[in-house]
């Protein structure tokens, strides 16, 4: 081996050393950054607190919120919502839903209005949407 080789490698070695060290410092430097991607995830073991949320907005847009199927696989949570109320509170509740803190997307809304029976008649808007929410482990 001469003088030219041992050179070359002691600098690949030193290259690969640095290229360690930087690849470290990315992963320590992005903790908090990864730790705030998986908050967009439903964790599997609280699926049924996303849906105790999910079912909380009914109350909190004074609206009638039902999930009405339920179903997961191994990577996403689906779950079909009707809400009923005025057309402030379901739009709330609409609201609400889309800005859950995880990463969620949602499918065939639908909006339609019935007119109520009663002394005062007043429209009754119903929002009929399917979400989907990604799981991990």
């Amino acid at each position: 081996m001469n003088y030219v080789n041992v050179n070359e490698e002691v600098n690949n070695e030193d290259n690969r050393k640095k290229s360690e060290e930087d690849l470290f410092s990315l992963y320590e430097s992005s903790k908090e950054s990864r730790a705030k991607v998986l908050n967009y995830f439903v964790q599997e073991s609280k699926i049924v607190d996303f849906i105790e949320k999910v079912e909380g907005i009914g109350d909190l847009s004074k609206t009638k919120l039902e999930i009405s199927s339920i179903s997961n696989d191994s990577n996403s949570l689906k779950a079909k919502i009707e809400v009923e109320g005025g057309w402030v509170n379901v739009m709330t509740a609409f609201s609400l839903i889309e800005n859950l803190p995880v990463s969620l997307s949602i499918n065939n809304a639908k909006i339609t209005s019935t007119d109520s029976t009663g002394k005062k008649p007043t429209k009754v808007w119903n929002l009929e949407l399917d979400i989907d929410a990604l799981i991990t482990k």
